[in-house]
């Protein structure tokens, strides 16, 4: 499975349950993460961790101290499947916005994926975790997450990030592929997405705070073609939910 090519220091365990996950025999069942295990926990707890910065820069990335930063932080981490980074970068009110065909086609009571949602399915992905049909994945790749437009602000009558104080939009042209076990095709994802960052201050030792960039949420607007193995990636999300 995924091998972690980062580890923050206070999520070692997690990481390193991850991690021996990945090692073993595939043939092998692996039960299902229940929501209370204490592992699960703690990565549900890392959006709401004070020093979240530190943390993300002592696991080997870079201060966000812009939305590009934040941004490719984010691709990184999704990249290196590094679920206890990744978990870290996410705003608490972190929501990522479906498309009306996932919402009917999995019959779902909202239209958006909250941050115990998002954590959640990386968990389950990075753990072998059967999704709804039975998969299980062995590797994530980003294979293209490029910007077409520039940063701007989330005008006030967005439904969902409208009343966020500073928050950022930028549309992103991307592929991602989700590599199954006994399957010689990988699920694709590909299309655009509409990111949301929004800036927060951190105080320092000296007095003075820094601003550090975080990933609360975006549009899934990406596209599918019947008959292949392509998938809107909100609706895979939804598959390991």
């Amino acid at each position: 499975m995924f091998a972690q090519k980062r580890l923050v220091p206070w999520l070692i365990p997690v990481t390193a349950l991850i991690l021996m996950a990945g090692c073993v025999d595939q043939d092998d069942p692996v039960s299902p993460p229940l929501a209370d295990q204490p592992e699960l926990s703690a990565l549900l707890d890392a959006p709401f961790t004070v020093d979240w910065p530190s943390a993300v820069l002592r696991a080997g990335y870079p201060w966000p101290d812009s939305p590009d930063q934040a941004i490719a932080n984010f691709r990184n981490a999704y990249h290196d499947e590094d679920v206890a980074s990744y978990a870290l970068m996410l705003a608490p009110g972190f929501r990522f916005v479906l498309q009306p065909e996932t919402v009917e086609e999995y019959d779902l009571a909202r239209g958006a994926l909250d941050v115990n949602d998002e954590i959640r399915i990386a968990f389950n992905m990075c753990l072998g975790v059967p999704s709804m049909s039975g998969e299980r994945l062995t590797d994530i790749a980003v294979a293209r997450m490029e910007p077409l437009t520039l940063w701007e602000p989330v005008p006030e009558d967005d439904p969902h990030f409208g009343a966020l104080v500073d928050a950022e939009r930028r549309r992103y042209d991307v592929r991602l592929t989700f590599t199954r076990r006994d399957q010689v095709d990988p699920f694709t994802v590909e299309g655009e997405v509409l990111l949301v960052v929004v800036p927060e201050n951190h105080p320092e030792a000296t007095g003075s705070s820094r601003i550090a960039y975080r990933l609360v949420g975006g549009y899934d607007e990406t596209v599918r073609e019947e008959g292949t193995n392509e998938m809107l990636w909100g609706s895979l999300k939804v598959l390991f939910r």
